[in-house]
C-alpha cells in the first residue's frame, strides 16, 4: 500500500507527499498557508521518478528545466481553490467506485 507523510521542513507551507504504489513515484501535495482563505489560493501538485536513475531522454528533459526555469526535480500542475476542491471529490467518488461490485 503507498504511503503519505507530511513534510514539515518549510514553516509556512503545509505539504504531504504520496508513494506510489510501485514506489517507483512520489506525488507532492501543498499549499502555502498565505493562500489559506483566500479565494484565489493554489494547490501544488508535483511528481517526481523514484526508480534511482533516469534514463537518457529524462536527463535531456531534466538539463532542460534545470537551464530554462532552474528545477529540474519534478513536473509541477498548479490548481486554484475550486479546481483543487473539484479534483479531490473526483479522487474521492472514484475511489468509492473501487469498493462497488463488478458488473
Amino acid at each position: 500500500m503507498g504511503e503519505i507523510t507530511k513534510e514539515n521542513t518549510e514553516p509556512d507551507v503545509e505539504s504531504y507527499f504520496i508513494r506510489c504504489e510501485c514506489y517507483g513515484h512520489l506525488l507532492n501535495v501543498a499549499i502555502y498557508k498565505e493562500d489559506i482563505g483566500d479565494e484565489f489560493g493554489f494547490v501544488y501538485l508535483t511528481s517526481y521518478d523514484q526508480d534511482g536513475r533516469l534514463g537518457w531522454r529524462n536527463r535531456l528533459k531534466a538539463i532542460w528545466q534545470i537551464l530554462r526555469h532552474g528545477n529540474g526535480g519534478g513536473r509541477d500542475i498548479v490548481f486554484q481553490r475550486d479546481t483543487a476542491i473539484q479534483l479531490g471529490q473526483k479522487i474521492v467518488e472514484l475511489g468509492e467506485k473501487l469498493k462497488g461490485e463488478k458488473k
